[in-house]
């Protein structure tokens, strides 16, 4: 019986010394590194087998599985030493001998997260909605690549790259070395935020994090106006007051008073000119009063992406230019946009109800022999900006041509340009907004 037992015992030690096997060259690395495993195989393989890693908590045996679960792999050939890229993520993985369905060896290894010693410093750690700040980091070594630091709310789980990346607000590659500064603008919405340094792109360790707070919006803000009332293409002269808390992106719209009140994103649809207030807490914004007579409002909205509407002041459009309101406007403004100058469309042919408004401009030249004018064209933005320009040009002298031809005016008082599409007073994506980008402008020497 005994005599049994050796013999079985001795073939079982000969046989598994012709088994195959491999050797890694190190017990652990670090994330990225370059780790080499070593193939021992007596006979000759497959040729589809394989080695490949896979993470140990994975169920050794079956080939299929490994193939499932595996973050790299190689294909055997004649060679017996293969060099891997170490995972990112840090924890236990095996390299395995993978063929013909089944797992013929494996060897395991560790990935050992590195301490980057990472150091994030903010100027501060509250801040106004839209704020720019500078983000300072400092690292013992260095970043494996595609490293990034990203700004996320701080309510999402720490620790995962990848869900990180599902979630940031704003991102930049670390490419600076061991030191260095980043410039982000924190958002617009009140609440916490992080921003954290990950150690690849999509998978890894998020290996440091710094928090910071936006502090909520003060809806405060005041529009004030010269007057009331209004002639198409007067200038109209606004002062305003905002809190500093708005974000940059906070904006005074001209939106006509039928469109209900309340919301920015009804404003912002039916605007017909804007300007951003960029964090200023006051000062003086310019409008054009449409072409077309009714009621206005300035609108003051807290920002562009659906805030509220905070307040609003009302205006009159109506009347026409004569002589006198010509020449006190040009006074005042030094220019003035005419919407009683019609031309055939898409020509440059005057229409015969643009006499009222060129007669009155001859009699401000007549009573005034020293006044020099431009004339000066403009179109909307449909059609080509080359051909736009050359309309433009060709309307602008046309006018000119009226006023010598028919007024009696000296030629030499009067120069002509055109600038097509490219300076708008309007938006150009409705018909109101393009009505008023369509204007002969006098301008005043």
């Amino acid at each position: 019986m005994k005599k049994h037992i050796l013999f079985a015992l001795l073939l079982l030690t000969s046989t598994s010394s012709y088994s195959d096997s491999l050797d890694v060259d190190r017990a652990s690395v670090l994330p990225g590194q370059d780790i080499g495993v070593t193939l021992n195989a007596p006979s000759k393989l497959d040729p589809q087998a394989w080695i490949g890693i896979v993470p140990s908590n994975v169920a050794h045996g079956v080939e299929r599985t490994n193939d499932a679960s595996d973050v790299a792999y190689q294909y055997v050939s004649e060679k017996t030493k293969y060099t891997f890229a170490a995972p990112l993520d840090p924890g236990t993985y095996d390299f395995r001998l993978s063929s013909n369905g089944k797992e013929l060896a494996s060897v395991t290894f560790q990935v050992v997260a590195p301490d980057y010693k990472t150091k994030l410093t903010l100027p501060k750690n509250t801040y106004s909605a839209g704020e720019t700040t500078t983000l300072m980091f400092e690292l013992a070594q260095p970043l494996p690549k595609g490293a990034w630091i990203g700004l996320i709310p701080s309510a999402v789980p720490h620790g995962s790259v990848a869900t990180n990346g599902k979630h940031y607000l704003a991102y930049q590659d670390v490419v600076a070395g061991l030191k260095g500064t980043l410039t982000f603008q924190v958002p617009e919405k009140s609440g916490s935020y992080d921003f954290r340094l990950n150690s690849s792109d999509n998978t890894g360790i998020e290996a440091a994090s710094i928090t910071f707070s936006v502090g909520a919006i003060k809806s405060e803000a005041t529009l004030k106006l010269p007057k009331t009332q209004f002639l198409p293409g007067e200038q109209i002269d606004t002062t305003f007051t905002a809190s500093e808390t708005l974000p940059k992106s906070a904006w005074v719209g001209l939106v006509p008073s039928k469109v209900a009140h309340g919301r920015e994103d009804e404003n912002d649809k039916y605007d017909l000119q804007y300007e951003y207030v960029k964090k200023r807490t006051s000062g003086k914004m310019v409008f054009i009063a449409p072409s077309e007579p009714g009621s206005y409002d300035l609108r003051f909205n807290a920002d562009e992406n659906g805030g509220p509407e905070i307040t609003s002041v009302t205006f009159q459009v109506g009347g026409k230019l004569d002589a006198v309101g010509i020449a006190t406007l040009l006074k005042q403004q030094g220019k003035l946009a005419l919407y009683g100058i019609l031309f055939d469309f898409d020509k440059a042919t005057l229409k015969p109800e643009s006499s009222q408004v060129l007669s009155q401009i001859a009699e401000v030249l007549k009573t005034q022999p020293d006044l020099k004018l431009s004339i000066d064209g403009h179109t909307d933005n449909v059609g080509k900006a080359a051909y736009n320009l050359q309309l433009s040009r060709k309307r602008a002298q046309s006018v000119k041509d009226a006023l010598v031809q028919i007024y009696g005016v000296n030629a030499a008082r009067l120069g002509t340009r055109g600038f097509g599409d490219t300076k708008a007073l309007a938006k150009n994506d409705n018909e109101a907004g393009r009505a008023q980008n369509r204007r002969v402008e006098l301008v005043k020497q």
